[in-house]
């Protein structure tokens, strides 16, 4: 009798705990721009390697000058020689984001200033970016990114 009221109270707990429980609601548009705020966090920090947790193995990113920069070796190594120069001072302002299965495109603008680390001039960053994300084993990654000087 007692293992009964036991279970029946252990049951009766486990089902007032569900019921208060309130899941975060799934937003994937929010997810897929929390990719770029990450990234754009990791930059801000010199922060390699949580830069390059928010990449595919087989990214590419695409400067608005140049060739496309293709796999995470070699985006690590453009990374690397970034972070030498420059002292990132950034944030990402998202225009719009557009997901369908498994995939999203977030456009956008990167607002800052890039610190020269060997004293020359700074950089001001205005640039119109657009990433195109993908759901790897429910994780969001930039799989290609590109960008340009603003129009604005």
């Amino acid at each position: 009798m007692q293992l009964a009221r036991a279970l029946l109270s252990g049951c009766t707990l486990a089902a007032l705990l569900a019921s208060c429980a309130s899941p975060r609601p799934l937003d994937a548009a929010a997810d897929a721009r929390a990719v770029i705020d990450e990234l754009i966090a990791a930059d801000n920090l010199l922060d390699l390697d949580g830069a390059m947790e928010c990449y595919t193995a087989d990214a590419v990113l695409l400067p608005p000058q140049g060739d496309a920069v293709r796999g995470k070796t070699a985006i690590r190594e453009r990374y690397t020689s970034q972070f030498e120069a420059w002292r990132p001072e950034l944030r990402a302002v998202h225009e719009k984001t557009v997901v369908a299965e498994g995939e999203a495109v977030d456009r956008g603008r990167t607002l800052g200033k890039l610190v020269s680390t060997s004293g020359g001039p700074d950089k001001r960053v205005d640039d119109a970016y657009e990433a195109k994300l993908r759901l790897e084993r429910g994780v969001w990654r930039i799989g290609e990114l590109r960008w340009k000087p603003s129009a604005r």
